[in-house]
């Protein structure tokens, strides 16, 4: 209910001096909702979009440091889920699509990361690419 009260009242006063506070409500209350990184993204993109907006549009703000620090949790909980679903393709046995994920982790987020643990699994999926192409051969083979 807090969130749509929240969401209500910003348009009809974007001018009002409690906007960025209310944006920054919005944000904190997004990112709480959110469920843990193995679930839907949709809440933590919420609140990373409402944060940008704090920063975009009221920078000289105590509510755009605040909104970093949202951000920073944000971008956390992002390359907890890509490894998540690499962790979950590698247990698989679909080594590629797990280092594709890898990939995409030490890419977006090298800032979030063990980037020697990431480049292991990188390199520990692709060696294993050839494993995951002779299963899948032989698994057309039985049918």
């Amino acid at each position: 209910m807090l969130l749509l009260n929240l969401r209500s009242s910003c348009p009809f006063s974007p001018t009002s001096p409690y906007v960025p506070e209310v944006f920054y409500k919005l944000s904190v209350s997004y990112l709480k909702v959110s469920p843990s990184p193995d679930r839907d993204l949709t809440y933590i993109r919420k609140a990373e979009e409402k944060a940008e907006e704090i920063i975009d549009n009221y920078p000289d703000t105590v509510y755009a440091r605040k909104a970093r620090e949202i951000i920073k949790k944000v971008r956390k909980t992002k390359a907890r889920h890509l490894i998540e679903i690499a962790d979950l393709y590698e247990h698989l046995g679909k080594y590629y699509s797990a280092s594709v994920y890898y990939n995409m982790v030490f890419d977006d987020y090298p800032d979030q990361i063990e980037k020697d643990y990431i480049i292991y699994k990188i390199a520990f999926n692709l060696a294993n690419t050839d494993q995951q192409y002779a299963d899948e051969i032989k698994n057309t083979e039985r049918r």
